[in-house]
């Protein structure tokens, strides 16, 4: 659910709430008769969708829209995806539009001359 909260870009707020979901005990289970459900209580926090230009207007989960710019109550689960999900978008920005990814590496000095020519003060 939306909040009218506002929340700092990139950074999720707790909401002091809990949200109850049905978790698998034996999730390896194929009979669906003999699967375990157990309930567990996960704290809800505020997060802010920040998504970079390429991204589009929003990310969907499970058929729900999030859009950009507005801030959502997230449990502790869905919220760790999220990120994931916002993170890969803006690598993925930056890996299209510019910022150096390589600033960090030993610069290789890689040349099509021969170690003769080389030799011979060729560059």
């Amino acid at each position: 659910t939306a909040s009218p909260f506002v929340v700092s870009l990139g950074e999720e707020q707790p909401t002091g709430n809990t949200r109850t979901v049905q978790v698998c005990t034996n999730p390896t289970e194929r009979n669906i008769k003999k699967q375990k459900w157990t309930p567990i209580e996960y704290p809800t926090y505020f997060y802010n969708i920040q998504l970079p230009a390429g991204a589009g207007l929003c990310l969907t989960t499970n058929g729900v829209e999030y859009y950009h710019g507005e801030t959502y109550e997230f449990d502790s689960i869905t919220l760790a995806e999220i990120k994931s999900r916002v993170a890969r978008c803006w690598d993925h920005e930056k890996s299209i539009h510019g910022e150096n990814e390589n600033a960090y590496r030993k610069p290789v000095h890689k040349s099509l001359v021969s170690a003769a020519a080389a030799a011979r003060g060729a560059h």
